[in-house]
């Protein structure tokens, strides 16, 4: 189970470390006149190089979130405007598999998330329970029957969601959220695991269920398969 959370780990670090804050261009000569038009505060989706990449537009799409287009040119879904991308996790395959990997940490909240996804367009996609165990990994805590199935647009929404106890700490768990989205009229489908923690085990963490459930679910229902 180890492998559920140690990847998490390595992006909060990276990401405490930076660049999953608000950053902005500080100008000591606040009387001065030469102003660029732009705006001098990004966030961290669009000063990292690679995750800009995937970004629509740097307008918002709705508070918070930016459009996130598949480089497979297989979706698109909402991405939340500080979460940076792991290039090192993400590979595709021609326009049939694309795997993505995205996270962000607060450290004065002592909170992070992460998102792990992964794209097909074949039509293995169509054997749901196969798709869900693998989607479940090694945990013993779910089985594909735990899933609910609902329609949101024109896809069908498989969710199911466990806690992840890994130490005695106060603040020793992960709060999994797993969704299966499967386009009614094609062979797409992505896998998608939201992820949430406190950072320091130790430290004043409120990490609320409902909340993470509804942040995770956003992202999930937001899928739009391309045709």
């Amino acid at each position: 189970m180890a492998k559920r959370y140690l990847p998490f780990l390595f992006a909060a670090t990276l990401l405490i470390g930076g660049c999953g804050t608000m950053k902005t261009n500080d100008n000591s000569d606040t009387n001065s006149n030469n102003h660029s038009g732009e705006e001098e505060i990004q966030t961290a989706a669009l000063q990292d190089d690679f995750t800009k990449e995937f970004i629509t537009s740097k307008e918002e799409t709705e508070k918070g979130y930016y459009t996130f287009k598949s480089n497979v040119g297989g979706y698109t879904m909402l991405y939340p405007v500080n979460a940076v991308m792991d290039q090192t996790y993400y590979q595709y395959r021609g326009q049939e598999y694309e795997a993505i990997y995205f996270g962000e940490g607060r450290e004065e909240e002592n909170y992070g998330y992460s998102v792990v996804g992964n794209f097909e367009d074949r039509k293995v996609t169509q054997s749901i329970d196969s798709n869900l165990d693998l989607l479940i990994g090694s945990t013993d805590l779910l089985t594909p029957q735990d899933f609910e199935k609902y329609t949101v647009e024109d896809n069908d929404v498989y969710f199911a969601e466990y806690r992840q106890d890994i130490n005695n700490d106060k603040n020793g768990f992960y709060l999994h959220f797993l969704g299966y989205i499967k386009s009614q009229t094609t062979d797409k489908a992505i896998s998608l695991e939201y992820s949430s923690t406190c950072i320091s085990k130790t430290e004043e963490c409120n990490l609320d269920l409902t909340e993470e459930r509804e942040r995770a679910k956003k992202i999930f229902h937001s899928v739009r398969f391309n045709p």
